[in-house]
């Protein structure tokens, strides 16, 4: 029998054809069965000439997929809204975008900084080793592209890695990069002895003398 787009009929002889259920489509003619979907096509519709294709970057997450939620991105793409049936779009170079609904990571040496419709923007980190992989910090550091040194821990120069302070010692005093990023520099002292106290000055640098009591008469 030959059959309408859309339709099949595996019976020789009949004269009558059966619509392709959702997923699947028929081109007609005699036609024994329907073709399911390809992996980047969808259809929600029985009785189809042809299948849709998924948005752009996009496949379906099986054959035969009967609707376009059930599109996503491929490996290396990403969508921002991270809502499936949506266009995807190239992962950043510093990033890594394994596809499906998933927010592209950060590699190492490399931090997110905002997001955008379209687009993620990520930096590198200053120094690089200080951004683990997935947006962490390295073990002392915190803060923007992880430049902070956390507490108990200091940065001996610019460019370098937090170093934890040691014992007895601790951060006191801060720089700030050219570009505002974050603490850049710190510098450790020693503490003060115990029991061990600067003597109060008054005047010209003089220490007072302390008071004599008179004698009262008894």
């Amino acid at each position: 029998t030959t059959c309408p787009a859309g339709g099949f009929q595996p019976q020789p002889g009949q004269t009558h054809c059966m619509p392709c259920e959702v997923g699947t489509f028929a081109k007609g003619g005699l036609v024994a069965s329907c073709e399911a979907c390809s992996a980047a096509q969808y259809q929600p519709l029985g009785g189809a000439a042809r299948c849709f294709s998924c948005p752009n970057n996009t496949k379906a997450v099986l054959q035969a997929s009967t609707g376009i939620e059930q599109c996503e991105c491929k490996p290396g793409y990403f969508t921002p809204s991270a809502t499936p049936g949506t266009e995807c779009f190239a992962c950043p170079s510093e990033a890594l975008c394994r596809g499906g609904l998933q927010r592209p990571i950060a590699l190492k040496g490399f931090s997110e900084l905002t997001g955008r419709r379209y687009q993620r923007v990520f930096a590198q980190c200053v120094p690089p080793e200080a951004c683990l992989k997935g947006g962490f910090c390295e073990e002392g550091h915190e803060g923007f592209l992880c430049a902070e040194c956390k507490a108990g821990w200091y940065m001996p120069q610019r460019t370098s890695m937090c170093r934890q302070c040691p014992a007895g010692e601790a951060a006191v005093s801060s720089t700030t990069r050219d570009d505002g990023a974050a603490v850049a520099e710190t510098r450790a002292h020693e503490p003060r002895p115990l029991g061990l106290a600067p003597l109060p000055r008054s005047g010209r640098g003089r220490v007072p003398r302390p008071r004599r009591r008179r004698r009262r008469d008894l």
